[in-house]
């Protein structure tokens, strides 16, 4: 989660160029929103009450995938709306991953699906660090 929001802000610096309307910099707004949603899923209210993190995880699990697969979509709308990116830019694996992952997510609670979907996520943020495309305003590239 943490590598998914320092990727997310990093993201940022490829709007600083974009001429802003309210309705984009609302939809732009939603991306971190909804970053903050899922993390606040992650934690519960007493971490120090908790007694198992496995139960807790699949006790709020729909709420983290579900807000996962939104969070998908929405980066997807602020960079086709905000940034007027094109379909085949290689950013779009990160949304449709993102919005796979949350829906398979949400959808189940079989155990070993979830670790799949763990390997996933740890593999797109591996990929995410270790990506040179990863440069300041890289998704306003074509």
């Amino acid at each position: 989660m943490l590598v998914i929001i320092a990727a997310s802000f990093w993201t940022f610096w490829s709007m600083q160029d974009v001429s802003w309307t309210f309705r984009g910099f609302l939809l732009a707004l939603l991306v971190p929103g909804l970053l903050y949603y899922c993390a606040a899923a992650l934690i519960p209210e007493n971490p120090e009450d908790t007694t198992s993190w496995r139960d807790h995880y699949f006790s709020m699990h729909r709420r983290w995938y579900g807000g996962f697969g939104v969070w998908g979509l929405a980066a997807a709308a602020s960079a086709t709306f905000n940034l007027g990116m094109s379909f085949d830019h290689p950013a779009r694996l990160v949304h449709v991953v993102a919005v796979v992952v949350g829906g398979i997510g949400a959808s189940t609670s079989n155990p070993r699906v979830h670790v799949a979907l763990i390997v996933v996520l740890c593999w797109m943020g591996i990929g995410t660090v270790l990506s040179p495309a990863m440069e300041p305003g890289w998704l306003a590239q074509p």
